[in-house]
């Protein structure tokens, strides 16, 4: 008796599943995708090496981690050899099709962007300080 009649009301569950959903105001174009809402990038990424006008500095870091957190912000964080921490904050961006990573700081009175690759869960950077051009890459342990 049972099993009938959860037989009869499977049927009309997915009828009226459907129902909803043809009938919702939901555009299937509109809504994100899969690793927008996952956010699979999203943790802390270790650095591999660390190279400032051709010399490498990767040693001189006890700690040097950048965490992307899934409300869309990310720290830097650093120790090195001589004791000094640190750690800068701002917000991320993600393009998965362009495999880059933007990142948004304040600095004094206004914000600055950088775009870097964001290449199979690694991040490279690459910036020039004056004249020295720091090289840097990130990835999940």
């Amino acid at each position: 008796m049972m099993i009938k009649r959860i037989c009869k009301s499977v049927p009309i569950f997915f009828l009226l599943l459907c129902l909803a959903l043809t009938l919702s105001a939901c555009d299937v174009a509109q809504m994100s995708t899969l690793p927008e809402l996952t956010k699979p990038y999203a943790g802390v990424y270790k650095c591999e090496s660390i190279i400032l006008g051709g010399e490498d500095m990767t040693e001189k870091f006890s700690k040097l981690d950048l965490e992307l957190r899934y409300n869309g912000t990310f720290a830097l964080s650093y120790e090195d050899e001589w004791g000094g921490k640190g750690e800068y904050h701002g917000n991320y961006s993600v393009d998965g099709e362009a495999e880059e990573i933007t990142f948004t700081a304040r600095t004094g009175v206004r914000n600055v962007s950088f775009t870097f690759p964001m290449v199979k869960g690694r991040v490279f950077v690459d910036y020039r300080f004056g004249k020295k051009l720091l090289h840097a890459v990130f990835a999940m342990p």
